[in-house]
Formats: structure tokens, C-alpha cells, sequence
């Protein structure tokens, strides 16, 4: 049973510090939001030097975006979510993506039930939601190993 239990613990110890991530968050003379910061320290496999699991550390910015236009950049690609709220459909561009990258996303209701999912995005990828009760969605996009996640509404 002791053995059981050391073996639990050496596993999750070695999931946690193999990829973890710190956030921090700024915020206005009333109190507001107004940015966060995202450090993400993880493991890549990086084909094009042969050199594995290479330890790589990001920080990213990213301000308080409006609902009419939501952005964000990840690395070199900048994505964007129009428009938000919507009546049930709305899309997802990414520019400047290319096959080195391994990206995608997935939407999800509040309940954690998967909507949408798309495993090879294109530069436009339109949603289409109509058939799903009106309310809030998860849209977590991720690029590599970063991820960023909006809030979805649809009217």
C-alpha cells in the first residue's frame, strides 16, 4: 500500500513540473482589470535542431479586449473572435499560421459539454451554434502548447 502511494505522489509531482504556468493581473485606480500575463513554462519537442523536450518559457500580454472585436496573440499569430455576443454563429481567424504549428479549438457549454470542435483551423473558421440554447460558451483556442479561452455569448 506504502508503495502505491509513492508512486502516486512521484507521478503527480512529475506531471506538475513538467508544464506549468503563472498568471498575473493588473488592474486600474478603481479597481478595474485592465491586463494579464500569462507565463508559461513547458516542455516542446523541437524537430527542426533534433533537440527534445527543450525547456522554453513565453510571457504574453494580453489587455482587456470588447466584446465587438476579442484578440489575442499567441507567438507571431494573432486571433480573433467576431462577433461576440452573436445570434449563433460567428468565426475565428488566425493569421499567420503555418503547418509548424499545432493548433485548434474547442468550444464548450458552461456545463462542460463539447459544442464545436475543429482539430486543423484554416485562416477563417466559421462556427455555426444555431442549433445550441442561447447562453454562455467556452471558445479555448490553443496554439503549441499556450492555450487562450473566451467567453462566448450567444443571444
Amino acid at each position: 500500500m506504502k508503495s502505491k502511494l509513492i508512486i502516486t505522489f512521484i507521478l503527480i509531482t512529475i506531471g506538475v513540473s513538467g508544464f506549468s504556468q503563472e498568471i498575473s493581473f493588473t488592474y486600474d485606480e478603481s479597481g478595474n482589470r485592465t491586463g494579464r500575463s500569462l507565463l508559461v513554462i513547458g516542455k516542446i519537442d523541437n524537430e527542426d535542431t533534433g533537440n527534445e523536450n527543450q525547456n522554453v518559457s513565453r510571457q504574453k500580454e494580453d489587455l482587456t479586449a470588447s466584446f465587438e472585436n476579442q484578440s489575442a496573440t499567441i507567438d507571431d499569430i494573432t486571433i480573433k473572435v467576431t462577433p461576440n455576443p452573436n445570434g449563433g454563429k460567428f468565426s475565428i481567424s488566425i493569421s499567420n499560421l503555418n503547418d509548424g504549428y499545432k493548433a485548434g479549438f474547442y468550444l464548450h457549454s458552461m456545463s462542460g459539454t463539447l459544442v464545436y470542435e475543429c482539430k486543423k483551423p484554416v485562416e477563417l473558421n466559421p462556427v455555426d451554434m444555431s442549433n445550441s440554447e442561447n447562453g454562455t460558451y467556452i471558445l479555448t483556442v490553443f496554439v503549441n502548447r499556450t492555450k487562450e479561452a473566451w467567453k462566448i455569448i450567444k443571444q
